[in-house]
């Protein structure tokens, strides 16, 4: 059997090494991709129309998506927002940017004891340190002051239902149900930062 294929490959390397039988397979296969391409735009022009529907209706079940996950998180004009969702959205601000405000604070104070510690001779250094340090603080209050917003307004969202139970348990049920996905993530995502 292998002695058999051996001879056929010799064979078709001989073949192969005429240039007219090169530009013979190379024009039969280039009717065979015409042929094959004409047969695929005539299917393709028959089934415009088929094409266009399904476009048309993939496009109305986007839109119906969207407009059913704007209206489930309340965000429709026409429809109040719901307290839980309200509630969740405002801790998820909270949280933003009170990190925020943290992290900024953090890098200020490494970058104020890193050049005390390894430079504390050098007055330009001092200077751009000190600069980036107020750049830090600043947003450091930035964000501190939206967070502190953002708890203000969860809290007045707390008092407003205070009467009804159930949307207070609601509301901290779904602040729970955040927090714990974000605990969840960040002890998924622990191992791909070591």
């Amino acid at each position: 059997m292998t002695e058999e294929l051996t001879k056929l490959f010799g064979l078709a390397q001989q073949f192969s090494s005429n240039s007219w039988l090169q530009i013979c397979a190379a024009l039969l296969i280039a009717g065979h991709i015409i042929v094959f391409v004409d047969k695929v735009h005539g299917q393709l022009h028959k089934s415009a129309d088929a094409w266009k529907k399904t476009l048309k209706a993939g496009l109305a079940l986007a839109g119906a998506t969207v407009q059913y996950l704007n209206r489930m998180a309340g965000g429709d004009i026409k429809r109040k927002r719901r307290p839980p969702i309200q509630a969740t959205l405002l801790a998820g601000d909270v949280l933003i940017y009170w990190a925020f405000a943290v992290m900024n604070f953090l890098y200020s104070a490494i970058f104020l004891m890193l050049l005390a510690l390894h430079r504390p001779h050098e007055l330009k250094l001092w200077a751009i340190t000190v600069s980036a340090i107020l750049v830090f603080s600043f947003f450091s209050m930035f964000y501190r002051n939206l967070g502190a917003k953002s708890f203000g307004q969860l809290v007045l969202l707390y008092k407003e239902h205070a009467e009804n139970r159930g949307t207070v348990v609601g509301m901290s049920g779904a602040i729970a149900c955040l927090f714990a996905a974000i605990g969840v993530l960040e002890y998924l995502a622990w191992p791909l930062f070591h």
